[in-house]
C-alpha cells in the first residue's frame, strides 16, 4: 500500500475540473403551483415557445401532476440553459414522454427531436442548431398514456464557434406536413425534463504531445499517436478498479459504474508507461 501511495503522490499531471449542475428550470411542470391548465408553455416559468397563439402547447394536470403538452403542428418548446462554453462540456439529458392522441392511431410512431442550438443577442428565433438527437414515441392507440423515458448525452467539443452565445435545449415533434403528408394531429405529453452539465476533465499532456485524455463521470476517452497496449485505472488508495487491453490508438472506457472522485490511469504504449490523474 505504501508503494502505491508513493507512486500516486509522485505523478505529474495538468488538468481542469468543473462541477455538474442541473440546467433546466421547472422540468416537472409544477410551477406555478396553482393546479391550473395553461394553453401556452411560456406561461410556465423557464419555458419558451416560438408559437404566438394559444393551444399549440402548454401544461395539463393529470391526477394533480403537472405535465407539458405539445402537438406536431406547433413549434418546439425550449429553454435557454446557459451559454455555449469555449471548453469541452458534456450535457446528460432525459425526459419522459407519451402520446395521448393521434389521428393516425392505427400504426403511427412519431419522431421526437432534442435540439441543442445557439443564438446571440435577445432573439431566440434566430437560434442555429448545433446538434440533434432523434427519439421515437408510439402514437398507436393501445400505447396511449404509456410513459417512456428518453435519455442521451450531448458532447460539446472545445473551441465551439458559438462559444459565448446563448445555449438552448429544445424538444420538437416530427411534422408530417413538412414532408408532403396529411396532418397526423398527434399530441404528446412530457414530464421530468432534465439537463445536467457533467464534469469534464481534460488532461493536457505537456511531456507527450500525442496523448489526449478526456474524462467525465460516464466515459474516459484516450487517444495517442502510438497503439495503446493496456490502460489500467487505480482509485486514490492504489486499488486497481479497471483494466483493458485495446491495442488501439483510440480507447473509450465506460466508467459510469465507478464512484465520482480522483483516479489514476496508467497507459502502456510501445513499451513506455504513461501515468496521469483524472477526475470523474
Amino acid at each position: 500500500m505504501k508503494k502505491h501511495l508513493l507512486f500516486i503522490m509522485s505523478i505529474w499531471f495538468a488538468g481542469t475540473i468543473s462541477f455538474g449542475q442541473e440546467l433546466i428550470q421547472n422540468g416537472d411542470f409544477e410551477l406555478p403551483d396553482d393546479g391550473v391548465k395553461y394553453s401556452r408553455i411560456d406561461s410556465i416559468p423557464g419555458w419558451l415557445t416560438d408559437d404566438v397563439t394559444a393551444d399549440c402547447n402548454g401544461r395539463e394536470i393529470i391526477e394533480t401532476n403537472g405535465v407539458a403538452w405539445h402537438w406536431d403542428g406547433a413549434g418546439g418548446i425550449y429553454q435557454v440553459i446557459g451559454t455555449v462554453p469555449s471548453t469541452a462540456a458534456q450535457y446528460d439529458f432525459t425526459f419522459d414522454a407519451t402520446c395521448f392522441y393521434s389521428y393516425w392511431s392505427g400504426d403511427y410512431i412519431t419522431d421526437v427531436y432534442v435540439i441543442f442550438s445557439a443564438f446571440s443577442g435577445d432573439d431566440a428565433s434566430t437560434r442555429v442548431p448545433i446538434d440533434t438527437t432523434t427519439f421515437t414515441v408510439s402514437c398507436i392507440g393501445s400505447d396511449y398514456m404509456e410513459w417512456v423515458t428518453k435519455t442521451d448525452v450531448f458532447d460539446l467539443a472545445e473551441g465551439n464557434p458559438h462559444a459565448g452565445e446563448n445555449l438552448v435545449f429544445e424538444i420538437e415533434i416530427y411534422d408530417s406536413r413538412l414532408f408532403g403528408y396529411d396532418e397526423s394531429w398527434s399530441y404528446l405529453y412530457y414530464d421530468n425534463v432534465s439537463v445536467y452539465k457533467t464534469p469534464v476533465t481534460i488532461v493536457k499532456d505537456l511531456k507527450n504531445n500525442g496523448l489526449s485524455i478526456v474524462s467525465s463521470p460516464e466515459m474516459i476517452r484516450i487517444s495517442y499517436e502510438k497503439a495503446i497496449e493496456s490502460a489500467v485505472i487505480f482509485d486514490i488508495s492504489g486499488k486497481r478498479v479497471m483494466e483493458v487491453k485495446p491495442n488501439s490508438t483510440n480507447v473509450n472506457l465506460n466508467v459510469g459504474h465507478l464512484d465520482h472522485g480522483i483516479y489514476i490511469i496508467s497507459i502502456l504504449t510501445n513499451g513506455e508507461r504513461l501515468t496521469r490523474k483524472v477526475v470523474l
